[in-house]
């Protein structure tokens, strides 16, 4: 230790160092150590939130409804790192209280539900939820909703505000918004419009079988007859839970014009299919021909566990009519 020190006091005083000189330079090297450390940290920061876009917004109206449609789509710049994924996804569709009338609305997608709504202002808000998984990188989309709200008779024009809300990383991200004006469009209506639980004979197969049996023809109706658009790409859509069919169907009749888009498929535990109608409605054809459907039926009669819906484009924007069974 003594041999050190006197060698310490021996440079210093060959070289002129004072001891102020040496505890500056001690005092300088300490930043730099922690600037050394402090470079991994920002390196490990952690992901940015996911970020939703409104895309595809639009609205029709006629004297009984409002239809709107609109995607949720994800964002995400993936810088630093890949971006959380976004959830708890919801829509809220805000309409002047004066152009709404009490009842259910209704939505035309399979993943999607209605929450509620709420009135404010002069401005009731109704919330339709996705029910699919959170959007990401992976998951870009939810799947094209169209949402139906009970509407006064008054086609005066009337703007309607889209917003989407989602959850990122632990927080709320910034809503996305769109305005549309709501176009007159016309009245997509379904006549005869059954599901019925029957006693299907012969099934396929042979032999005797339950089955939910869809019947019904599209008609063309206004809003002020004989004025409206016409409706075209009409498209038919059936479901059934998966608890309640295998997908074996047979069709016991299909008019002309209609031609299967989408065979019985199994999505999110829900057997769907699709058929299309080639022409356009309107006043000087007003219906499509007719259809009848059956759909094998799995243990016994379920109330209202069956979905259709006709679906078509009035001045641009969809507008659908929906039904369920069978009700008795």
């Amino acid at each position: 230790m003594l041999i050190e020190h006197g060698s310490v006091a021996l440079a210093r005083a060959e070289r002129g160092v004072s001891r102020r000189r040496v505890v500056q330079g001690v005092a300088w090297s300490v930043p730099a150590v922690l600037i050394a450390t402090a470079a991994p940290a920002a390196a490990a920061s952690p992901a940015v939130q996911g970020r939703i876009a409104l895309t595809g917004s639009s609205a029709a109206m006629n004297t009984a409804n409002f239809f709107v449609t609109t995607n949720v789509n994800y964002l995400g710049d993936g810088s630093p790192h890949p971006d959380y994924p976004v959830s708890g996804i919801t829509i809220e569709v805000a309409i002047p209280t004066n152009r709404v009338v009490a009842g259910s609305p209704g939505v035309a997608a399979l993943d999607w539900s209605y929450v509620g709504s709420i009135a404010s202002g002069g401005i009731t808000r109704y919330t339709f939820q996705w029910n699919g998984l959170p959007l990401s990188s992976t998951s870009p989309a939810t799947s094209r909703v169209t949402v139906r709200v009970p509407a006064t008779t008054s086609l005066d024009p009337v703007d309607i505000t889209i917003t989407g809300r989602g959850t990122s990383n632990g927080a709320a991200v910034t809503p996305a918004v769109a305005t549309v004006a709501a176009v007159m469009g016309a009245d997509l209506v379904v006549d005869d419009a059954t599901i019925e639980y029957i006693e299907w004979m012969p099934a396929p197969g042979g032999g005797t079988q339950n089955g939910y049996n869809f019947r019904g023809k599209g008609r063309w109706h206004g809003p002020y007859d004989p004025e409206g658009s016409n409706i075209t790409n009409l498209e038919l859509v059936i479901r059934i839970p998966q608890a309640n069919t295998d997908g074996t169907y047979q069709v016991a009749k299909l008019g002309a014009g209609w031609s299967l888009q989408q065979a019985p498929t199994l999505k999110s535990g829900v057997w769907e299919a699709r058929w299309r109608f080639a022409n356009a409605i309107g006043n000087a054809n007003r219906n499509t021909t007719d259809w009848e459907i059956r759909f094998k039926a799995l243990g016994p009669k379920q109330l209202n566990v069956a979905t259709s819906a006709l679906s078509g484009l009035a001045a641009g924007s969809p507008n659908y009519f929906a039904w369920h069974g069978p009700a008795f």
